[in-house]
């Protein structure tokens, strides 16, 4: 497991998001919102889970962390993670429609409809 995230990595993607709101074409957000590290939840319990992501999911959205800290906060029994760029979410996401939740029960927790993980995470 490499070195988790620091603790401006939430501040930055919400700085990305609201340059991306103003302007969603500015080419130095979109680097910045893919590059950033989050946390994603793993189940070592699943043979796969070293080498497979599969976002975690609670009700219809996909959940993603900043930090440790903030991921024991919300789910006190998950000790493995995956360290991913934002950018790879796309990639790897569920069908249905599924929303993305950075950091649940945070006072800078944010959700993202599906559209808009597509829209700010995948491709300009």
């Amino acid at each position: 497991m490499t070195s988790p995230p620091d603790e401006d990595t939430s501040a930055g993607i919400l700085r990305a998001l609201g340059v991306l709101a103003y302007d969603g074409q500015d080419s130095d957000a979109r680097a910045l919102l893919a590059a950033s590290k989050v946390l994603v939840p793993a189940d070592p319990r699943d043979e796969a889970y070293a080498s497979t992501l599969k976002l975690t999911m609670t009700g219809r959205s996909v959940e993603v962390f900043t930090s440790e800290e903030r991921m024991a906060l919300a789910l006190p029994d998950v000790q493995t993670y995956h360290l991913v760029p934002l950018g790879l979410l796309p990639a790897h996401w569920p069908e249905g429609g599924r929303s993305l939740t950075i950091d649940p029960g945070s006072p800078d927790s944010l959700t993202l409809s599906a559209d808009g993980v597509r829209l700010l995470l995948g491709e300009p």
